[in-house]
């Protein structure tokens, strides 16, 4: 390419300005997300607990239990963090594992009442 193709404000410079731009766009992004992330996990690290007063996090298994008051039904499922919608919620499983539904912590008006009181980390001991 001749240095004149790249003189400021010339097409080909036009171009690569615009790509610096997307990808300095896209950078930004990506850094905000992790910074969701970081967060999400952080909260949930810290601040979330079971009935029994157990830390729940990112990852673990826990099992809901029916009270009066809120519609839910006993299931069982996993703590997860939910890209699209940049939370952590509530990922029930049934029993073929076909039909999953993701409840956002962030709907449910009383968290903690309604929901986390009466969530129980479950522990499954492995025998050797």
């Amino acid at each position: 390419m001749s240095k004149k193709e790249y003189e400021p404000f010339g097409e080909e410079w036009k171009k690569e300005v615009m790509k610096m731009k997307k990808i300095d766009i896209v950078e930004l992004l990506i850094k905000a997300n992790c910074e969701k992330i970081n967060n999400c996990n952080n909260y949930t690290r810290l601040c979330v607990y079971d009935k029994n007063g157990t830390k729940i996090k990112v990852g673990d298994i826990v099992r809901y239990h029916k009270h009066t008051g809120y519609i839910l039904p006993d299931m069982i499922g996993t703590i997860q963090y939910n890209p699209k919608k940049l939370c952590v919620g509530f990922l029930r499983h049934s029993e073929n594992f076909k039909q999953c539904k993701f409840y956002n912590f962030y709907e449910i008006d009383e968290l903690e009442k309604d929901f986390l009181s009466h969530l129980e980390k479950v522990n499954f001991e492995t025998k050797t």
